[in-house]
This record gives C-alpha cells, sequence and structure tokens, in this order.
C-alpha cells in the first residue's frame, strides 16, 4: 500500500521547490545574456525537479519507497545548504 503522508510530502517538497526557483527568478539570479552560472542553475534546478517527479511516479507505483525519499532529502539538504551559504 502506498503511504500517503510520503506522497503528500513529496508532492510538498516539489511545490516549495518550484516556489524557490521561482524566487530565484524574481531576484536576477537567472541572467541574461547566459552565463554559464545561469545554465547551471537551471540545469540543476531541471534536475532536482525530474529526479522528485520520478521520485513521485515510482513511489506511487511501489516501485520505490521510503529510503529513496530520505537519501535524496538528506543529498538535497546537503547541496542546499552548499550552494547557498558558500
Amino acid at each position: 500500500m502506498r503511504d500517503k503522508i510520503l506522497i503528500i510530502l513529496v508532492v510538498l517538497i516539489i511545490i516549495l521547490n518550484l516556489g524557490h526557483t521561482a524566487d530565484h527568478f524574481a531576484r536576477g539570479d537567472f541572467r541574461w545574456p547566459v552565463t554559464v552560472e545561469s545554465v547551471l542553475a537551471i540545469i540543476v534546478t531541471l534536475a532536482v525537479n525530474a529526479i522528485l517527479g520520478f521520485g513521485l511516479y515510482f513511489t506511487v507505483k511501489n516501485g520505490i519507497g521510503p529510503l529513496f525519499s530520505a537519501i535524496f532529502a538528506g543529498v538535497g539538504v546537503a547541496l542546499g545548504w552548499l550552494a547557498h551559504f558558500r
């Protein structure tokens, strides 16, 4: 049986991540003309959202469980701290 709380939390994380990305766009972190830093930031943002989406899909289909979410959350927190507090 699917873990409904985990699914709700992953959906909430996706929504908050999209809001976080919109905040970076609004503050002008993604510049025009395109720089290497902007391209890398966009690639990382797309990769994170893709991994969250695939994780949610496979969680719903009972392909993966809470361990994937826990590992990805830990890696996400570590990378977020490294990116924002450098």
